[in-house]
């Protein structure tokens, strides 16, 4: 039975290397569990019990864990990142044809979101994305020294 448990452990580590997804590393711990039962010399019972019972134990304590510490952060997606950003209009922004405008570094397709022209240079912020337009609104600003 040894070389079974052997041959299990080799198979859920292969398994769990080609996935990112925590799937049988716990069946590795409990064939361990089960290899030494059997290298004890422990009745088959006892150690297809034992491999359930730790895989089990492993699966429930450690899981989450695991996934906090290990899994990458999501990252919020592109409405997250712009959301309420302050972007410079960089082509004048027109009632129905729309203009530019800078965010981040990047450029973006923009409309206004009350459909009134934002001149070039005027500052505005990001209400919402549409498809890959920014829907913009303009934003206060001090008045222009002559």
């Amino acid at each position: 039975m040894s070389i079974f448990w052997i041959i299990a452990i080799v198979a859920m580590l292969v398994l769990e290397l080609s996935t990112t997804a925590l799937v049988s590393i716990w069946f590795v711990g409990g064939a361990i569990a089960a290899l030494i039962l059997a290298l004890l010399h422990f009745p088959i019972a006892f150690q297809a019990a034992a491999f359930f019972f730790v895989s089990a134990a492993l699966l429930i304590t450690c899981r989450g864990w695991l996934e906090k510490h290990f899994h990458p952060v999501n990252e919020p997606d592109a409405l997250g990142r712009l959301k309420n950003a302050v972007g410079t209009v960089t082509t004048e922004i027109e009632p129905v044809k729309g203009g530019r405008v800078l965010v981040n570094g990047q450029d973006w397709k923009a409309i206004s979101a009350n459909n009134q022209p934002i001149a070039q240079g005027d500052l505005v912020r990001i209400r919402e994305i549409r498809g890959v337009k920014l829907v913009v609104s303009m934003i206060d600003q001090p008045p222009k020294l002559p």
